[in-house]
């Protein structure tokens, strides 16, 4: 991953960080209210939840700049280099049509949201901008997918950001006992 994908990976992690770290101390400040001063935040549960909703769409670019979502690693390290290669473009082309088709599905419940003008009950906060989420992260992923599609044309089957991959790390971990 060049120097570009490693920043925003590290702002996008950031952000998401201040979103738990908000979203933590509303949790408090509803359990203070609730059980202190018997007043609890009647918007707070809403605000928590489109917050951790948000930081799940975000985070989604950076585990894929990782590589490390879910997958089946078996079979994969049983195949030579260059079907490595070819199964990797094949994976990022699917990735990057499925993010492509969730960003468009999701402009068009926006527009429907919007249009209709729904809003959550307690928070009142616009139904359209939790819907947001969706594109913002997917359309997050499709430029992680773009990076590690340039990484793979260019000959680079390393780990993005020089990790290894988990089974790896348990090997050595296990190694070192």
């Amino acid at each position: 991953m060049n120097w570009l994908g490693e920043r925003v990976v590290q702002v996008v992690r950031f952000v998401v960080a201040m979103i738990f770290i908000f979203a933590t101390l509303l949790n408090l400040a509803n359990v203070i209210g609730r059980y202190v001063f018997l007043a609890p935040i009647v918007w707070a549960e809403e605000v928590i939840l489109y917050t951790l909703i948000w930081s799940a769409m975000v985070s989604m670019p950076v585990v894929t700049a990782y590589g490390t979502h879910l997958k089946m690693e078996v079979l994969f390290e049983l195949v030579p280099l260059w079907a490595k290669r070819v199964i990797m473009v094949l994976i990022n082309l699917v990735s990057a049509a499925v993010s492509l088709y969730v960003t468009y599905l999701a402009v068009q419940v926006i527009q429907t949201m919007q249009a209709v003008g729904q809003h959550s009950l307690a928070a009142g906060i616009p139904l359209a901008f939790a819907y947001l989420s969706l594109p913002v992260g997917f359309g997050l992923n499709i430029g992680a997918l773009i990076l590690s599609f340039h990484d793979l044309l260019r000959g680079s089957t390393g780990r993005p950001l020089g990790q290894t991959a988990p089974t790896e790390m348990t090997l050595e971990m296990l190694e070192h006992l």
